[in-house]
This record gives structure tokens, sequence and C-alpha cells, in this order.
């Protein structure tokens, strides 16, 4: 009996001594070897924005404005009557720390309400939960994408959930306004304050379905088409649809056979598509803790992209269409259709992610006042996707040169379009420093240039004609955000959609410079 009793406090003393091991070996890799810790927050002087004048981009912003008038160059034109709206990354820096990425901070609304020639302007952070606890702190206290949270091994160790930032995308609908991170429930705001209100699950139980920033509203049925995925043992595809009085129509899952990150999707009337592109998660390295989601994100592209179409209306929840094709990244689509039996498919595509992935990714490296790596071109693609008895996928480079953030006239989404407006790399070595609409027909570009040090976000397309049957595809307004490095503000520039190279028909000036910014809506509601 003695001995029994020996044998248990022996092999509990092992037990403690293995766990004290584990504990002091995976302390010893996080501290030492942990690479997605925090920066030390940095002051950039003049000489650093000289140098690399983008750097205006990655400085958290300095306050919430209380609506006023902005100061106009030009003329906004008085049919333009409405108000866009725009999110993206508003901090970056708590107290000592900085965020390790461009794409990673808390969320921040710009409101532009125009009418009559006149812009007027506020924003505000979107008070989160995570926002509001680490300003009263003054500190990060959570783990996001790209950094890992303060505090060591036992902060970051195993399976984790990010922290909502409500930093991505905003929508308008049914005058309720929501601002959406990656794969989380929205935040609500008043549309009228800009209070606030609180996490919203869209008339949904709680974890009843994934969301994604990115969703797609039919300009014709107004359904509205969301899909997420929930990462585990097994990936689960979730794909949502609400009606046009924002009640829910349908709700399906999909087990994947890997698990990739992919942050936008397609729909056409009748389907749904993926392009899953080959980036795997060092699952092993993230669960140490040494490293972010995002740092420890790999890029195999001899895995090859996997499409897979569902039917938009299946009744009986049917298998989808599976296809590969070669690797491409794939950060945004354009726009897809069907014709004659196939689908066309349209999106900008890296043949590598060397932005945002691999070594020394310039995303992350203006963070900390370099340059990085920003060599391979988002290239304006065509993927024909053959849904008859052929079942083949080809995909062929429509521009061949660097894009990012595409916009089309949002009435012809899921139809037969032409053109679409996006912001290129024209000259300036470290950002986007011009706008330009690509003829998807004919393989051609109009382009404006706004020179090297100014620099573009993405662009909005404002209908001139809402109510017009007989308008055309082009016949709009474009709206987006520039960044002056000279004068170290932002503006709101205008543009007519079919007049590109012609410039802007007015710019009107913010008090301050601000973020990057991502994406946004516009509305006349």
């Amino acid at each position: 009996m003695n001995g029994r009793k020996s044998s248990v406090g022996v092999l509990k003393t092992m037990g403690l001594l293995l766990f004290l091991i584990a504990f002091l070996s995976f302390s010893f890799l996080h501290f030492f070897w942990a690479k997605d810790i925090p920066l030390k927050n940095i002051e950039f002087s003049e000489e650093d924005f000289k140098l690399i004048p983008a750097l205006g981009f990655t400085v958290s912003a300095s306050k919430e404005y209380e609506e006023h008038e902005l100061q106009i160059e030009g003329k906004f034109p008085k049919e333009l009557n409405g108000v866009l709206y725009r999110n993206g990354p508003g901090i970056y820096d708590r107290g000592s720390m900085r965020k390790r990425c461009l794409l990673d901070g808390d969320g921040m609304i710009q409101e532009f309400r125009i009418k009559n020639g006149r812009v007027l302007y506020r924003n505000v952070f979107v008070k989160t939960k995570k926002f509001l606890e680490e300003e009263k702190a003054n500190r990060f206290l959570y783990e996001t994408w790209s950094t890992l949270a303060p505090g060591g091994f036992w902060k970051n160790f195993g399976f984790r959930s990010m922290e909502n930032q409500a930093g991505i995308t905003v929508f308008k609908r049914n005058r309720r306004l929501f601002a959406f991170d990656e794969y989380k429930d929205p935040y609500e705001l008043d549309p009228k304050t800009l209070k606030t209100l609180g996490l919203s699950t869209l008339g949904m139980d709680p974890g009843f379905t994934v969301l994604s920033a990115h969703s797609k509203i039919d300009p014709i049925t107004k359904e509205w088409l969301f899909f997420g995925i929930a990462p585990g043992r097994d990936s689960v595809l979730h794909m949502t649809l609400l009606g046009k009085n924002d009640k829910l129509k349908w709700h399906r899952t999909y087990k994947l056979p890997r698990y990739n990150y992919t942050h936008d999707f397609f729909m056409t009337e009748n389907y749904v598509i993926f392009n899953f592109h080959p980036v795997f998660t060092n699952i092993f390295s993230y669960l140490a803790g040494r490293h972010s989601i995002t740092g420890a994100m790999e890029w195999r592209p001899e895995e090859k992209n996997l499409i897979m179409v569902f039917k938009k209306y299946s009744q009986d929840n049917e298998k989808p269409a599976v296809f590969e094709s070669d690797a491409v990244w794939m950060w945004h689509t354009i726009n897809a259709y069907e014709k004659e039996g196939s689908i066309i498919a349209d999106f900008i595509g890296y043949d590598y992610p060397d932005h945002f992935i691999g070594d020394d990714p310039a995303l992350f490296s203006f963070m900390n006042g370099k340059k990085g790596n920003y060599r391979e071109k988002g290239k304006a693609r065509r993927m024909m996707i053959n849904l008859d008895r052929e079942h083949s996928v080809e995909t062929n480079v429509v521009m061949d040169n660097m894009y990012a953030f595409p916009y089309i006239n949002q009435d012809y989404l899921g139809r037969q379009y032409r053109y679409v407006y996006t912001i290129k790399m024209s000259g300036d070595p470290y950002f986007f420093d011009s706008v330009a609409r690509i003829d998807m027909q004919t393989s051609s570009e109009d382009v404006f240039s706004f020179g090297n040090g100014i620099y573009t976000s993405e662009p909005v397309f404002a209908s001139k004609n809402k109510n017009s049957a007989n308008s055309s595809e082009n016949e709009g307004w474009l709206l987006f955000e520039i960044y002056d490095s000279f004068r170290q503000k932002s503006a709101l520039a205008v543009f007519d959609a079919a007049k590109i190279p012609k410039g802007p028909r007015g710019i009107a000036w913010l008090k301050s410079r601000m973020p990057i910014g991502f994406h946004g809506t516009w509305t006349t509601e």
C-alpha cells in the first residue's frame, strides 16, 4: 500500500516538474523568441516624412472633430447630394505601444455630408469594448490580427479570439449604420449622431453565424449576403442571406477541406463564388504565442487556389462545384456575372503577396518608418468558370499594372458590367498616387496621377441619376480621400467618373491628416 502511495507521489512530482519545464520553456520562447510583440511608439521626424512621405498614413488620428464645414478648392457639383461614410484604422498607438501592421487599428468612422456644393465633416472612433478599456488604461490590453497582447506567455498561448475593432467596412442600411471588423458581429452607430450603440447580431441569435467584413447587397432584390469562416478542427464556411427588410432568408454551413484566410467573395444573380488562395497558418507558431494570426501566415503556391461555386437559392444545401487554379492572392473582388453557362469573375490578384506575407512586407515595415517590399503587382484579372460539362476554370490578366481597392457602380453588382474604378501606383515608389477607370471590355484605362507625395484611397461611386432608367454605367461621381504629404493634410476629392484624366472637380480639405482608411459607402437616404 505504501509502495503505491510512493509511486503516485513520484508521478505527481514528475508531472509537476514537467509542467514547470514546459512553462519555463514556453515563457522563454515568448520573451526571447516572440516575433509579434507590440512595437515601441515612434515619433517620426520631419526628415522621416520627407524620406518616406507616405508615413503620414501610419499616424493615429489625433482627435474626434465635431461637424464643421470644409474649405473647398474648385467646386463640388450641386447635384451631388448625400453622405459618404468611410471606415478604417484610426488608432495605431497607445501609450508607449504601437501596432505592427498598417491594416490593424481601432475603427474610425468619417462622415462627409455633401449638399448644394458644401461639405460638412465629422469623425468618431467606434467605441468598442476594446477601445474603451484600452483608452482608460492608455495601453494595449488585447491581441489583434498583427500584434500579440502585452503580458507574456499566458496572454498569448493556445487558441484565442481576436478582439473586435470594427475598423474595416461601413454600411448604411434601412436607416441603420454598421461598422464591421473581420469575422465579427458589427457595431451599430446612430446615423444622426454617430454615437456607438453597441454590438448588433442583425436580428439573429448570438453565435448563430459568422460575418466577414465584406458583404454584398443585390441591387435588384436588395438582399444582403454575408460569408464568414469559423476556424477550428474543422473549418466551417458560413453563408447568410437577409431579405430587403433584413429578416433572415437562409443560412448555410459547409465544412471546408482546408482552412484558408480569405477576405472577400463573388456574387452573381444565382451563384456565390469563393476564391480560396493558398495561405496557411503555422498553427504551432500561433499556439505557442510566437506569432499573431497574420504573423503565422505562410504562402504555399504549390497548393493552388480552390474555387467553390454555390447555388445561391439551392433548396437542399447541395455541394458546391469545386475547381483548382494557379495560386493568386486576392484581397478584393471587382465583380462577377453569368454569361452563356459560365461565370465571369473579376478581381485584383497578386502572384505573391510580398506586401503582406514574407520577408519585410511593406504593410509592416511602414509602421517602423521603413519602406519594405511591395514589388508584386496587384493586377486586374478575369477568371472564367465553365459550369457546363467541361467544368474548367481559366484566369487571365486584363491589365498588368499595380492596382488596389476596386469599386464599381453598385447598380451593376452581380450583373454584366464594363468599368471598374481603382487606385493605381503610377510613379511614386511608396504608395498609390493615382486613380484609374479600367475598361474591362477593351483592356484599357483612363488615369489621373496626383504625382509623388499625394496618395489615394478607395474610390466610391455615386450615381448622378439614381432614379433614371436610362443613365449609363459610368454616369456618376467618384469620391475618395487623399493625403497630401506636403501640406500634411487629408482631403476629399470628387471626380466625374467618365472624365478621370481631367482631374478633380473639387477638393475639400480636412484640418489635419488622417490614417489611410479602407472602405466607404455612399447613401442618399
